[in-house]
């Protein structure tokens, strides 16, 4: 509506919306990422989505036409911080996504549940706890063997040699998004 968008991938202009912004802030973020960056767009949730195989990073939202908001989660220490902002154009967006691209390919490189791989050797970098109260010490080397789904019971059960973790998505959220402090490639 209103605002249309140049397109920089040679096709006729597109209405500025949440599709176009999605499709946008994916090819501007590939550009120079350290591994392969996805977007997608969900029709049920009137969302766009933006990230890497195992992680969604940055959230497009139209919030009346022509007016997208981003939406991502700080870097480093200040990680619990959410940083949002409202964008009426394509300049405007790649802005924004210029400061926040460094934040964008810190997370795509943390570690989660999905990005580990059987054989490598983890080493416990944060002491924790998993659901049956087997006590996880920091230095702790542990070699993956696989991860499995609970839908049931929303837990994902991590099979390392010498021991499982038990993860319940409710109960140890902070694990399951924050891994990479708990967890370490070695």
């Amino acid at each position: 509506m209103g605002n249309k968008m140049p397109s920089e991938l040679g096709k006729k202009p597109t209405d500025w919306g949440l599709e176009a912004a999605t499709t946008v802030a994916g090819d501007l973020l590939k550009q120079g990422a350290p591994m392969p960056v996805l977007s997608n767009v969900s029709q049920s949730l009137h969302k766009g989505f933006v990230g890497v195989a195992d992680r969604w990073v940055l959230t497009v939202v139209e919030v009346e036409p022509g007016v997208i908001e981003l939406a991502m989660r700080d870097s480093g220490e200040h990680r619990a911080q959410r940083l949002t902002q409202v964008v009426r154009s394509e300049a405007e967006l790649t802005a924004c996504l210029e400061t926040w691209r460094p934040k964008f390919y810190w997370w795509c490189e943390r570690l989660t549940i999905y990005r580990l791989q059987p054989q490598k050797i983890y080493r416990v970098r944060r002491t924790f706890t998993d659901y049956y109260g087997h006590v996880f010490e920091a230095g702790q080397e542990l070699t993956f063997v696989q991860r499995n789904f609970l839908p049931h019971d929303g837990g994902h059960t991590l099979t390392f040699q010498p021991s499982s973790v038990y993860l319940q998505e409710e109960l140890q959220r902070e694990i399951l998004d924050h891994l990479d402090v708990y967890l370490e490639e070695i």
